[in-house]
């Protein structure tokens, strides 16, 4: 009979035991992502007779999501805690250290560091309030591109990210006199952006006139 008591799993699971068994780098890093954005679920264990714990679960695909997810397999022999078997319905799945593979390891492993004695169980829609109000997608607060950073999202990155470089300089608002002598030039086309009590607005270049040009080149 299937349940989800962590317990009954050994005292540390973790990538070790695979015991002798090659994993890839890419499998290891694929996996981790796996795991860090919640592609594992149902997940259910076994006791055997034999004293073997026996683990089932599923995986969303990484690309169609909507098709079947991948069927996991591991069984936990009785010597130190080991994988004894291990397979995947992915294609690279016979090998038994494919992406999905590790992805259970890690999320097994996440329980036993929370100290969880049974797997968090997903709450159907019905036994949820009603979502139809809430907009679909991540919430993603708008911001300037100046504080914008480029990076993949790797544990070990080669390259440092991309963000944005500004050199803080001042710059030199106009004095009235000068305003003056713009405002001269009637058919100009920012003659209605030059008066005295103009809104200033804080830049990474210092303060200038608030919808000019410049304020929205340094912003956007």
């Amino acid at each position: 009979m299937t349940t989800t008591r962590v317990d009954i799993l050994p005292k540390a699971v973790d990538l070790n035991s695979f015991g002798k068994e090659q994993i890839s780098k890419r499998s290891r890093v694929r996996g981790y992502n796996f795991f860090k954005n919640g592609y594992v679920h149902k997940i259910a264990l076994e006791l055997l007779k034999e004293g073997e714990v026996a683990v089932q679960g599923k995986c969303f695909r990484s690309m169609r999501k909507s098709d079947t997810p991948h069927s996991l397999n591991v069984c936990f022999g009785r010597d130190q805690g080991l994988i004894a078997e291990s397979r995947c319905s992915c294609v690279a799945g016979l090998s038994g250290t494919c992406a999905h593979i590790i992805a259970l390891i890690y999320t097994l492993r996440h329980y036993q560091d929370l100290g969880l004695k049974e797997i968090p169980g997903q709450l159907s829609c019905t036994s949820l309030p009603q979502q139809w109000h809430k907009p679909c997608g991540c919430k993603i607060r708008p911001q300037s591109v100046a504080g914008l950073v480029m990076a993949k999202p790797k544990k070990t990155r080669k390259r440092q990210p991309v963000a944005a470089k500004v050199t803080k300089q001042s710059v030199l608002l106009p004095t009235c006199g000068e305003i003056k002598q713009l405002k001269a030039l009637a058919n100009t086309p920012l003659n209605y952006l030059l008066h005295e009590d103009a809104e200033l607005s804080d830049t990474p270049l210092g303060q200038v006139q608030r919808r000019s040009s410049l304020n929205y080149q340094v912003f956007f």
